[in-house]
């Protein structure tokens, strides 16, 4: 009994900020087609988690093995988690092109700078 009705409890606050987080996605969505401006603040995580930790404790197995779902159908923590990894995967892109460049520059500064003319010419005057 008591499982359920923590179950319930979490699960109740959980719609509530998924819905509140969807209500104000379509609520932006009407404003892009022409309605009243509106702002929009999502609530990060909090549905996503609490229903993640509501189906999880679920007395029911058939109910737990989805504790996943909320994480993915709140936008609060769904899309919040894309544009996280989305921005991580740039920054390492963006890293690993400068990384190349400068290892490019390096490479080029050895082998064309004046200290590379330089070997150059000491090493086939050697071979004189």
């Amino acid at each position: 009994m008591i499982a359920w009705a923590t179950t319930a409890g979490l699960a109740g606050v959980a719609l509530l900020a998924i819905g509140s987080n969807w209500a104000g996605i379509l609520g932006l969505l009407r404003h892009l087609g022409g309605g009243a401006p509106r702002s929009f603040s999502p609530i990060p995580l909090i549905g996503g988690v609490l229903g993640a930790a509501a189906l999880a404790i679920a007395p029911v197995e058939a109910v737990s093995q989805w504790f996943w779902l909320p994480l993915l159908l709140d936008p609060g923590t769904g899309l919040y988690l894309l544009l996280l990894a989305s921005a991580g995967v740039r920054h390492a892109w963006a890293a690993r092109t400068a990384a190349r460049r400068r290892a490019t520059e390096t490479l080029l500064a050895s082998t064309e700078g004046p200290l590379a003319r330089a070997h150059r010419l000491h090493a086939g005057h050697r071979r004189r």
